[in-house]
C-alpha cells in the first residue's frame, strides 16, 4: 500500500495543522486584516449572498432535514467522467454541468430533469480538450474552464513530453444554452521542452463587500521537466481576457502525474474578498491567500499533513482525494474537504478555519463509516450553501469493504497510461456516489446513497466529481458505469480512446427545513 499509515480505529489523519502564515509576506501582500475580516464576517452573518437577482429561500436558522434525493442520466454511455455542475444564480431551476471528453457543457432549465449538451466551442482544434470545470459570476453569467492538448507522448512526466496545450475558458449569458469562443488563460505552442499546463479550476468573487467584486480567478498545476508548481491568473474584466500567470506554491512538486506533484487546486472567496487556494503535495494540503485581488500571495500555510493523495481502489483506473474548498460567506468559516489513507482506507475528512486559514480544527470524519472499516471513499467534492449555510459533499463509496485494503486494485495513477489492453477487468467492489450533509458547521453529518450501485470494472472515472448548494438545494455530478454496459474480458481499458462505457448522471437533492414556516426554495 503505497504511502498508507495505519492507525488505531478512530485515528484522525496528520500532524498538527496549521501554523500561522508566518511573517514574510510577497511584496505588496497585506499581512494583517484578519480581525477586521472576522468583524465583516460577522456583520454579514445575517446571510449575505451573491448579486444576481438570487431569491432567498430556506431561513439561515433551520436545521437541514432529510433531503429528498432524485437522479437523471445525461449522456449515453461512452467517454465521459470529470464533472462540474452549478445552479444558476438568476433563472429558476437553471442548472449547467459540464464533463469530458470532450470538454461539454450540458443545461437544465427544469430543475435536472431534462437536459441538452454540445461541446464547447473551440475544443475541435485539438486532439482531447477536457478537465472542464463550471461556475457562475454575477448576474448569472455561466464560465466554462477547459485544458486542450495534442497527446503528451508520456501520460505520466506530462512536462517532460508535451505538445502544444493550453487553458481556456468561454462564456455563456443565457444559462448555458450558447457558449463564446474560447480566451487562452495560458497557451503553449509547438515548441520542445514546453510545460504541461494542467488540471485547473476557477472561482469568482461575488462578495458584495469585496473590493474585488466580479474578479475571476483560475489556478492548476504546471507540469516541467523536473518539478510541479501551482500557477494563477486573474481576469477584471468578465473573463475577456487573463493576466499573465504566477507561480503562488512556496516549494517545488514532484514532475510526475502521481504521488507528490503540486496538484488539486481548488479556489474560493472570503466574505472580505480575501482570495484562498489550496492544493496537495508531498507534505500534504497547503493554502495560500490573496488580499489584494490575486496580485500577490503569502507564505503557503500547511493545513494538514495526509497519506498519499493519489491511491489504489479495486476495479477503479485511479482514484484520489484532492482537496475541495468552501467558505460560508456569512461566518467566513472555510471549509477544506479531502480523502487519505491515514486511517487505513480511503475516508473523507473535514477541517475548518475560523480565523482566514491560520490554524485549522481537527480532522472530523465526514463520510460517516468508522475509520478502520475498511470501505473506501474517493472523488469527493464539496459545497457550504450561501443562504442556509449547509455543509454538502458528494463522492463515491463502495458498498462493502475491499478485501486486502484496497491492494489488488486494477490499476492506479501508474497504470492509467492510454491504450494498453488489459485482461479480464476485475469486477471491484459495487459504488454508490454518496451525499454527506452537515447543518451544524461540520461537527455533526449525516449521508444517504445518491446514486449507483454499480461495478466500474476498471473504467477510468476521472480525477474529479461536482457538487454545488444554494437555497436548501444541492445539484452533484457524477458518473457511473450502466450494468448492461461493463467493459468485457480482454478489452482495452482506452484511456484516451474509444472503449468507454461511463455516462455522466446529475443529482439533486432538496432540503426541507424542520423549522415551521420555512418553506424551502424550488431550484
Amino acid at each position: 500500500m503505497r504511502g498508507a499509515r495505519t492507525r488505531p480505529r478512530g485515528a484522525t489523519p496528520g500532524g498538527s495543522a496549521g501554523a500561522a502564515a508566518g511573517g514574510r509576506r510577497r511584496p505588496g501582500a497585506v499581512g494583517g486584516g484578519r480581525a477586521l475580516a472576522a468583524a465583516l464576517a460577522a456583520a454579514l452573518a445575517a446571510g449575505a449572498c451573491a448579486r444576481g437577482g438570487a431569491r432567498p429561500e430556506a431561513s439561515s436558522g433551520s436545521a437541514a432535514a432529510e433531503p429528498e434525493l432524485s437522479t437523471t442520466p445525461v449522456t449515453a454511455p461512452g467517454y465521459h467522467d470529470e464533472t462540474s455542475v452549478a445552479l444558476d444564480p438568476v433563472r429558476d431551476g437553471g442548472v449547467v454541468a459540464v464533463w469530458q471528453v470532450p470538454a461539454t457543457a450540458g443545461r437544465s432549465s427544469d430543475r435536472g430533469a431534462t437536459w441538452s449538451s454540445a461541446p464547447l466551442p473551440g475544443t475541435d482544434r485539438w486532439e482531447l480538450a477536457g478537465d472542464p470545470s463550471v461556475i457562475f459570476s454575477d448576474h448569472g453569467t455561466a464560465h466554462a474552464l477547459f485544458i486542450a492538448f495534442d497527446r503528451p507522448d508520456d501520460y505520466r512526466f506530462l512536462g517532460r513530453a508535451a505538445h502544444r496545450n493550453g487553458i481556456f475558458t468561454s462564456r455563456s449569458s443565457d444559462g448555458g444554452g450558447s457558449w463564446t469562443e474560447p480566451v487562452p488563460v495560458v497557451e503553449h505552442a509547438e515548441s520542445p521542452g514546453i510545460p504541461f499546463e494542467d488540471k485547473p479550476m476557477m472561482t469568482a468573487d461575488r462578495r458584495d463587500a469585496s473590493p474585488h467584486h466580479g474578479s475571476l480567478y483560475v489556478a492548476w498545476t504546471q507540469f516541467r521537466a523536473r518539478a510541479s508548481g501551482i500557477r494563477f491568473s486573474r481576469s477584471a474584466d468578465g473573463g475577456r481576457s487573463w493576466s499573465e500567470a504566477i507561480e503562488i506554491s512556496d516549494r517545488p512538486g514532484s514532475p510526475q502525474d502521481t504521488v507528490g506533484a503540486a496538484e488539486g487546486t481548488d479556489l474560493a472567496v472570503g466574505p472580505d474578498g480575501t482570495l484562498y487556494v489550496v492544493w496537495n503535495d508531498s507534505t500534504g494540503i497547503l493554502l495560500d491567500r490573496s488580499e489584494d485581488g490575486g496580485r500577490t500571495f503569502g507564505t503557503d500555510v500547511h493545513v494538514r499533513r495526509t497519506s498519499d493523495i493519489v491511491f489504489p481502489v479495486p476495479g477503479v483506473a485511479r482514484a484520489n482525494g484532492y482537496p475541495s474548498l468552501e467558505v460560508d460567506p456569512r461566518s467566513g468559516r472555510l471549509f477544506v474537504t479531502w480523502v487519505d489513507r491515514s486511517a487505513g482506507e480511503a475516508d473523507v475528512w473535514l477541517t475548518t478555519s475560523d480565523d482566514g486559514g491560520d490554524t485549522w480544527t481537527e480532522p472530523v470524519l465526514a463520510s460517516g463509516d468508522p475509520a478502520g472499516s475498511g470501505i473506501e471513499h474517493f472523488f469527493a467534492w464539496s459545497s457550504v450553501d450561501p443562504v442556509t449555510g449547509t455543509y454538502v459533499a458528494g463522492y463515491y463509496r463502495t458498498e462493502r469493504a475491499a478485501a486486502g485494503g484496497g491492494e489488488a486494485a486494477s490499476g492506479d495513477a501508474e497504470a492509467a497510461d492510454p491504450g494498453g489492453a488489459v485482461g479480464a477487468p476485475p469486477a471491484g467492489p459495487e459504488l454508490r456516489y454518496t451525499i454527506s450533509w452537515s447543518a451544524d458547521g461540520g461537527r455533526t453529518f449525516s449521508q444517504r446513497p445518491w446514486g449507483g450501485p454499480f461495478r466500474p470494472g476498471g473504467e477510468f472515472l476521472g480525477d474529479y466529481t461536482g457538487v454545488d448548494a444554494r437555497g436548501g438545494v444541492a445539484y452533484g455530478a457524477w458518473t457511473d458505469v450502466p450494468a448492461d454496459t461493463a467493459r468485457a474480458a480482454g478489452e482495452s481499458p482506452g484511456v484516451h480512446g474509444s472503449r468507454h462505457h461511463t455516462r455522466v448522471v446529475v443529482g439533486r437533492a432538496v432540503f426541507r427545513p424542520r423549522s415551521a414556516g420555512s418553506g424551502s426554495g424550488g431550484r
